[in-house]
Formats: structure tokens, sequence, C-alpha cells
């Protein structure tokens, strides 16, 4: 399944602590689908807390019209804080994916019936000089894993959001990130 593209409809609930970069992979994966898919959903829930708190978000993306943004189970599960398996592993659809940063996970997933992809997306990003590219390499691992996205437009989209920033290494950094998650997925990693 890796690299092809041929969904007609997909979705994914990212899940994580506020402060992260949970919304803005949501955010890049919605924008980056609407080259490539008639329509497109980002919806976003979190605590009044901006850094700490629960944050999550459900990115639908299809070729027909989307009657309702709201998902209860998708076919794709990204997380990015340990704790959260147990409360979002019953979110992910019978053949579905959960994809998630392994850095200090303690809790396993019971589930036999979906693919489960472990990334050690914080420790990549220490071994890169920034733990928070984590998301991007979570990211990577997605577009990698699920085939729902090219990702030259995962690429576009975030040099789209970045370019103008005034640190150009940032940028590289963070599309390096991208393209180490999908390697280690692409190879057969975990």
């Amino acid at each position: 399944m890796t690299g092809e593209v041929v969904a007609a409809r997909a979705d994914v609930i990212m899940a994580g602590v506020g402060g992260k970069g949970v919304l803005t992979i949501g955010q890049i994966v919605a924008q980056a689908g609407l080259a490539q898919y008639q329509h497109a959903t980002w919806i976003a829930s979190y605590g009044l807390q901006m850094r700490g708190g629960a944050s999550e978000c459900t990115v639908v993306l299809s070729d027909e019209e989307i009657a309702s943004p709201l998902v209860s189970r998708a076919g794709v599960v990204l997380l990015m804080a340990p704790g959260y398996v147990k409360a979002f592993e019953g979110r992910v659809r019978p053949g579905g994916t959960l994809i998630y940063d392994s850095a200090g996970m303690t809790e396993e997933v019971e589930r036999g019936d979906i693919d489960v992809v472990a990334v050690p997306a914080t420790e990549i990003g220490v071994g890169m000089g920034d733990a928070r590219v984590a998301n991007m390499v979570l990211l990577g691992a997605f577009v990698a894993r699920s085939g729902v996205l090219e990702p030259g437009l995962v690429e576009a989209e975030i040099e789209r959001r970045m370019g103008n920033w005034d640190k150009r290494e940032l940028l590289t950094r963070n599309l390096e990130a991208f393209r180490r998650g999908m390697a280690l997925v692409a190879s057969g990693g975990r």
C-alpha cells in the first residue's frame, strides 16, 4: 500500500498535546488534500490551555461532497502523545491504521484487527537537533503508510506555510523530518 495513491475518500484523526504541532499537520493534510481531492474538511478540538492540553483534529478528504466533518472512527488515527493509545485505539476502523510516536509509550495496542505503526518521531527529531519536528516525522509516516496523498503535494504545502519564515533552516529541517518519516515507513521500519 505504501506509495500508492488510490483513495477516493480518506479520513484521519490526529491527537496529542497542544503546542506539539498536531493541528498544524492536520491543516497541512487538509490543504494538500485540496490539490488532489474535490473536497476537504478540517475540524479541531482542544482544551483551554495554549500548550499542554489535549488537542485533536479530524481531516476528511473526498472526491464526493462530505456530509459531516465529524468522524467517530477513522481509517487512520495518528497519536503524538504517550498515554493516548487506550483512549484512541477504539477510534480506528477495523482494517485501519494506528500510527503513534513511540517516545515514552508504555501502553500496548490490544487490537489485532488494525495495522499498528510505532514511529520514533521524537527520537528522530532529537537526532536532527530539534524535537519540535516530531510532528513532521509522523506526517511523513502517515503519508507513506496511508498512500492517501502524493508526497509532493504535502511538501509543497509545507513550503507554502513555512517558506516565508525568517529562518530558512526551519523549513529545511521540517522538510527533512517529513522525508525521514516517509523513508522510515517505506523501508519497513517501525
